[in-house]
């Protein structure tokens, strides 16, 4: 019996931090003209930070390097130069030679989404006081336990530059570096909304910490990459609106361990995407020489 694909496949792929696995091995059937399937697969380093990204002098983070070529968005000629890739300088000379290795953009029409930060979340809230109190430009859920309006506050301009300086610099360099070498659909992934049980986030975190505190340091994160995506034509995902109650707190059914969103959360994250992706143009094909 013969086979045969009912369309060029489109995939979807998902890299970095422990967030992004369970964005793997979906499948979707877009009914476009002509229809075709999308996929989705993951690469993930649990614990993978911000902070790793890229180095100070502009190369990507050697596992980060790794796992676009497993994924097959970079494509390189020999397996025994791989190892040294973490120090290519993709931004410098993207499809030239260095460690004897040449890359080329892979000629599949490939949506990269990167998931990383919430990890440096966490030592930003391990840092704040137990019962800080952080003013914030946006909307935020409101809970019994939050401090009393009396205490003294942390702006959240003070807490976003701080952030920003201590923690996404990396990250933010790195991304411009993707762009640069080529990657067009590029996407960063908003950190999810934290679990709402104090104790259930303390055992998987290994410190106490308030509901207050824990949804404005992810909000804060969150507002800097979106300013960040909205400057350097990087695609941004909200994963909140899909997720939460109308006032901003995680809905239980799409939660596990206080720190991650489930397969149901991800299944409606990736159909969003479909559907804000659904009319690009698919790109001229790249195959490596």
């Amino acid at each position: 019996m013969g086979y045969r694909l009912a369309a060029w496949p489109r995939a979807f792929k998902f890299i970095g931090d422990s967030h992004g696995a369970r964005f793997d091995g979906l499948v979707f059937l877009d009914e476009g003209d002509p229809p075709r399937y999308v996929i989705t697969q993951a690469h993930n380093h649990y614990g993978f930070r911000s902070t790793e990204f890229s180095y100070d002098d502009g190369t990507l983070n050697a596992r980060l390097v790794s796992s676009l070529l497993t994924l097959n968005i970079l494509r390189g000629t020999r397996e025994n130069a791989i190892p040294a890739l973490g120090r290519f300088r993709t931004a410098r000379d993207p499809l030239g030679w260095e460690f004897g290795l040449r890359l080329r953009q892979s000629y599949r029409n490939e949506l990269l989404v990167i998931s990383c930060g919430e990890v440096d979340a966490r030592d930003i809230i391990r840092r704040l006081p137990l019962d800080a109190r952080i003013a914030m430009s946006r909307p935020m859920p409101v809970f019994p336990d939050d401090p009393p309006a009396g205490t003294e506050t942390i702006t959240e301009a003070e807490l976003a530059e701080e952030i920003e300086s201590e923690y996404l610099t990396p990250l933010f360099r790195g991304m411009r570096t993707l762009v640069d070498i080529g990657i067009a659909n590029l996407f960063l992934l908003a950190l999810p909304p934290p679990g709402l049980n104090d104790a259930d986030y303390a055992e998987h975190c290994g410190f106490m910490s308030r509901r207050h505190v824990r949804y404005a340091v992810h909000l804060t994160i969150n507002a800097l990459f979106e300013k960040f995506c909205n400057a350097n034509n990087v695609g941004y995902i909200d994963t909140w609106p899909h997720v939460t109650t109308p006032d901003g707190a995680l809905l239980p059914h799409f939660g596990t361990d206080s720190v991650h969103l489930n397969r149901d959360a991800a299944l409606a994250i990736v159909a969003e995407l479909g559907r804000r992706t659904a009319n690009d143009p698919i790109p001229t094909l790249d195959p490596l020489i």
